[in-house]
C-alpha cells in the first residue's frame, strides 16, 4: 500500500528539484570558464612562483581576462568563415594544463 506523501516530503523534493536545476544552468552558463578557472590560477601561481593572495588574486582576474581574449580571438579566427565556440578553444588549452596538474599532484603524493 502506498503512502501519501506529506507535505515536508513534498518540499524536499521540490527543493532538491530546484537545486539541481539551478546547478545544471549555472553549469551550462559557465562551461567556457571552468578550465580558465581551474588553469589560470595554476599557471599564475607557477610563473610569479608564490602563494601570497595579494600577488595571485590580480594576477589571476588579469590572466584569466588575457586568457579569454585569446581564446576568443582564436574561435573567431582559425575557421574564418565560421566560428568555433568559446567552450572549445578554452577546452583545448586548458585541459592538458588540468592533465599535468593531477598528474604532478598524484606524484608529489597530495
Amino acid at each position: 500500500m502506498l503512502k501519501a506523501w506529506g507535505s515536508s516530503q513534498s518540499a524536499a523534493v521540490s527543493s532538491g528539484a530546484a537545486f539541481q536545476s539551478a546547478v545544471g544552468l549555472c553549469g551550462g552558463l559557465c562551461r567556457a570558464g571552468v578550465f580558465v578557472g581551474i588553469a589560470v590560477p595554476y599557471l599564475m601561481r607557477a610563473l610569479f612562483q608564490t602563494n601570497a593572495p595579494i600577488v595571485l588574486i590580480p594576477a589571476c582576474f588579469l590572466g584569466g581576462a588575457l586568457c579569454c581574449q585569446v581564446c576568443d580571438m582564436i574561435a573567431r579566427t582559425v575557421f574564418a568563415p565560421t566560428e568555433l565556440s568559446i567552450s572549445t578553444v578554452t577546452a583545448i588549452f586548458g585541459a592538458p594544463i588540468v592533465l599535468v596538474m593531477m598528474v604532478r599532484r598524484r606524484r608529489d603524493g597530495l
